[in-house]
């Protein structure tokens, strides 16, 4: 599906906004995982950072 990794991204930025990290990581790093080759998944990392940042995630 094209609209997916699009709508993950979205959904992370949601989940993130209420200060869920755990869960926002999760959904971050399936991106990252299931589609790859997508454009949000060019900048994933930076995301996945920041979030380990503010839960205090290892």
């Amino acid at each position: 599906m094209i609209l997916q990794p699009y709508l993950l991204k979205k959904s992370s930025f949601c989940i993130r906004a209420k200060a869920n990290y755990t869960e926002a990581l999760a959904t971050y790093e399936r991106l990252k995982n299931e589609f790859a080759k997508s454009s949000e998944a060019r900048e994933v990392d930076k995301y996945i950072a920041r979030v380990k940042t503010l839960g205090n995630i290892q």
